[in-house]
C-alpha cells in the first residue's frame, strides 16, 4: 500500500489564503462539498461578471491561490481538479459569485487537508493490466454551454487496484448531445493518458499491457465498436476524425471497451460540480481519495 500525503502543502495553501485575504486568523467552517449552488439552478460554474456588475473583492488574489492550489491537487488531491478547473475559467471575469465559490473551496481544502490518494498492489506483473475511465458533464459549464472532459487512469489486477493519472478539462467546442460529449471525453482520454501510459508500461513490465477503456454510456460504447451512427449523422463534421480514430485503434485491439453502470464511473467526480454528502464521498471513494486511515475496500470488479 501506498499513500501520497499532501497535508503541509494544503496547509500552506489555506495559510496563503488567509494571509492574502489580510485575515490571518480567519475561521473557516467545515463544508461537505467544495462546491456551491448554481445561483441560476442550472450549471456547475459560478456565474461570470457581466456588463455594470462589481468585479470580486478576491479578484486581484484568485491567480495565486488557485495556481498554489493546483499544484497539490495534480500531484495527490485529485478530488480538488474539477473545482480548480471551474474557478480557473472565471480569474477574467472574476464576480462576486466567484469569491463565494473560492471560500468554500477553501473550506473544504481546511477540513480536508489530511487527505490523501492511495493505492495498493497485491499481484505479481504478469496479472496487473491498465484501465481507463473517461466521462463528461453535458452543457455545465454555462453560459457557454460547454462540457468538461474527465479521464482516470488505474493499474488494476484481481487484488490491485493504484491510480497512475486523472485529468479534468473543459471542451473547447460546444457539443450538441451527451453522446457527442463522451466522444470528445474519449478522445482526450485515449489520446492524451492511454496511449502514453502503453508505451510506458509495456517497457516496465516487459510484455503486452491490456488497455480496458470504461464507458458508461451504451450508445457512445456502440459508435467506438462500430465506427458509425446513423441517427446522429451531423457527428461526422462535427467529431468525425475522433469517431474514425477511436474505431481504428479498436479495431487494432490497442484497447477495449467495457461498459459499467454510471455508480462505477470514476471519472465522474473530474466532471460535474457534486452538491450532495452522498454522491460526492461515493465518487471521491473510487479515485482512493480520503483519510489516510480509511479502509482500502474499492470495487476492483465492473
Amino acid at each position: 500500500i501506498m499513500q501520497y500525503k499532501v497535508e503541509s502543502f494544503m496547509d500552506d495553501c489555506v495559510r496563503a489564503y488567509k494571509d492574502l485575504c489580510g485575515e490571518p486568523d480567519m475561521k473557516l467552517r467545515p463544508v461537505e462539498t467544495p462546491f456551491i449552488a448554481s445561483p441560476d439552478g442550472g450549471g456547475d460554474a459560478p456565474m461570470p461578471l457581466e456588463e455594470g456588475q462589481e468585479v470580486g473583492a478576491l479578484q486581484p488574489i484568485a491567480s495565486a491561490i488557485l495556481m498554489k492550489v493546483l499544484y497539490g491537487a495534480r500531484a495527490a488531491r485529485w478530488d480538488l481538479l474539477k473545482a480548480v478547473q471551474l474557478l480557473a475559467t472565471r480569474v477574467t471575469k472574476w464576480s462576486r459569485d466567484c469569491d463565494k465559490a473560492l471560500h468554500r473551496f477553501m473550506c473544504y481544502i481546511n477540513c480536508t487537508r489530511t487527505h490523501c490518494l492511495s493505492g495498493f498492489i497485491g499481484d505479481g506483473p504478469s496479472a496487473l493490466k491498465l484501465r481507463i475511465y473517461a466521462d463528461p458533464d453535458f452543457a455545465g459549464d454555462r453560459p457557454e454551454f460547454k462540457s468538461t472532459s474527465g479521464s482516470f487512469l488505474a493499474l488494476v489486477g484481481p487484488n490491485s487496484f493504484f491510480p497512475l493519472a486523472a485529468k479534468a478539462q473543459k471542451q473547447t467546442s460546444v457539443a450538441h448531445s451527451t453522446v457527442e460529449a463522451e466522444i470528445v471525453s474519449a478522445d482526450t482520454a485515449i489520446r492524451t493518458i492511454g496511449l502514453p501510459a502503453l508505451d510506458l508500461w509495456e517497457p516496465v513490465l516487459g510484455r503486452s499491457v491490456a488497455l480496458t477503456f470504461i464507458e458508461d454510456n451504451e450508445s457512445t460504447a456502440a459508435i467506438i465498436r462500430s465506427g458509425r451512427n446513423p441517427t446522429m449523422r451531423h457527428m461526422s463534421r462535427t467529431q468525425g476524425v475522433n469517431v474514425s480514430w477511436l474505431h481504428d485503434l479498436y479495431k487494432k485491439k490497442t484497447f477495449g471497451v467495457v461498459y459499467t453502470r454510471t455508480e462505477a464511473q470514476c471519472a465522474d467526480v473530474f466532471t460535474k460540480a457534486f452538491r450532495e454528502r452522498p454522491k460526492w464521498q461515493q465518487a471521491v471513494r473510487l479515485i482512493a481519495i480520503g483519510r489516510p486511515e480509511g479502509k482500502l475496500d474499492l470495487p476492483l470488479n465492473l
